[in-house]
């Protein structure tokens, strides 16, 4: 119920499809022929990578609910237990006294290990970590950095590989 709560209150709309903590990915073949997730025969159609139909897709998400980029938050803060994975901190989430009721969220961001633009997963659990908001900001600050050198060097047509520390 508490989890419905914070939900209706989320504006995100980035969903992955997800079980067991585990991302479905489009699958394919060495020649890049995908393979319906729902029942593993070829896709044709050339538009889709996920499902050969509209029913395979509907049978699919029944069995494997969507998640939103909130709910999947939610479950890196309680796997590290609401702490900082840089500095420490901890910020519990506050209930109301019948545990009924979320009145304070976390003061926590889900961080990208690896950042997107690096190749990084968007929903997977082992590219997502809980830091605090200073953390984050610091972290985000040097891999900004590191993507404008690495735009330069793209447009200047040289390649180098980049090390985030």
């Amino acid at each position: 119920m508490i989890r419905e709560m914070s939900l209706a209150r989320s504006a995100t709309v980035r969903k992955a499809i997800m079980w067991d903590s585990e991302v479905y990915e489009p699958k394919h073949n060495e020649h890049y022929e995908y393979f319906c997730l729902n029942c593993g025969k070829v896709i044709v159609d050339k538009r889709r990578t996920r499902f050969c139909s509209q029913t395979c897709r509907e049978e699919f998400v029944k069995l494997h609910p969507i998640i939103t980029w909130e709910d999947f938050k939610w479950r890196i803060f309680e796997r590290d237990n609401f702490k900082c994975k840089s500095c420490g901190f901890q910020d519990l989430p506050k209930y109301s006294k019948d545990k009924k009721y979320l009145l304070d969220y976390p003061r926590l961001e889900c961080d990208h290990i690896i950042p997107l633009f690096l190749g990084g997963s968007d929903f997977d659990p082992a590219n997502s970590q809980t830091l605090c908001h200073e953390c984050h900001k610091k972290k985000s600050k040097e891999e900004a950095k590191e993507r404008t050198k690495l735009g330069k060097l793209i447009r200047e047509g040289r390649q180098q590989t980049l090390r985030l520390t």
